[in-house]
C-alpha cells in the first residue's frame, strides 16, 4: 500500500510497543492459564517468541539445544537433528507430514513462508518420503515423546488473534500443549512443584 503511495490498512507495530500492551496482557494471560502444561507465542515463521514455565521444563526434560544468539524456531527444533529434539518424538514421519502439510497450506496464502517450507523440506530429507500421501488433518495435532522410561502425549492446538487491526498481531500464534494421558498430566504438575 505504501509503495503505491497509500496508507497502510494495518499498523505494523514491534512486539514491544506500547501500543501493544493489551495484547501482550492478553497473550500472559493465555500462558499463565496454560500451566503447568506447555504454551509458547510463535511468529509466522514460528520462531518462538515467549514461552510458559511449562514450555521450560518439557524443553529441559527433552534436552533440546537451542542454538544461542537467536530465537528459537519450534519447527527448525522438530526437524533439525542438530537440536536433539527429533531423538525423543515417536512417529517422527508422522508428526513432520502433518507439519509439512500445514507448513505447505500456510506458504499457498503467504509465499513469503516458501523458502522456510523448501528449508523445512531438506531437513527432513528425500528418502523419508514425507512429500507421498495426504495428510490426515487432525482437529488437533497428537504429539509423542520419549526419554527414557517417560512417555508424555500431548495433543497441539493454535490459537490466533481474532480480527486485529496490526500486522504482528496478526501473525501471532500460541501453541499450547494438553495433556493425552495421566502420565503427561502428572508430569506437568511435578514440574510445576520443582519450580516453585
Amino acid at each position: 500500500m505504501i509503495a503505491a503511495g497509500f496508507a497502510p490498512i494495518y499498523e505494523d507495530l514491534s512486539w514491544d510497543d506500547p501500543a501493544m500492551e493489551r495484547v501482550t496482557q492478553a497473550i500472559e494471560h493465555i500462558l499463565t492459564h496454560q500451566e503447568p502444561h506447555p504454551a509458547m507465542v510463535l511468529d509466522r515463521f514460528h520462531n518462538v517468541l515467549k514461552f510458559n514455565k511449562g514450555a521450560a521444563a518439557l524443553f529441559a526434560w527433552t534436552g533440546v539445544r537451542f542454538p544461542t544468539g537467536a530465537a528459537p524456531n519450534a519447527v527448525r527444533a522438530i526437524f533439525d537433528q542438530s537440536y536433539g529434539l527429533r531423538d525423543c518424538i515417536v512417529g517422527f514421519d508422522g508428526l513432520a507430514r502433518e507439519t509439512l502439510a500445514r507448513l505447505r497450506t500456510e506458504a499457498d496464502v503467504d509465499p513469503g513462508l516458501r523458502d522456510f517450507v523448501a528449508e523445512m523440506e531438506s531437513l527432513c530429507g528425500k528418502s523419508r518420503r514425507l512429500d507421498e500421501g495426504g495428510a490426515n488433518n487432525p482437529v488437533a495435532l497428537p504429539i509423542h515423546f520419549k526419554r527414557g522410561t517417560t512417555d508424555l502425549r500431548y495433543f497441539l492446538t493454535i490459537t490466533t488473534l481474532g480480527t486485529p487491526l496490526d500486522v504482528t498481531a496478526q501473525e501471532l500464534r500460541i501453541e499450547s500443549y494438553f495433556p493425552i494421558d495421566a502420565e503427561t498430566e502428572a508430569f506437568g504438575e511435578r514440574a510445576a512443584l520443582e519450580a516453585r
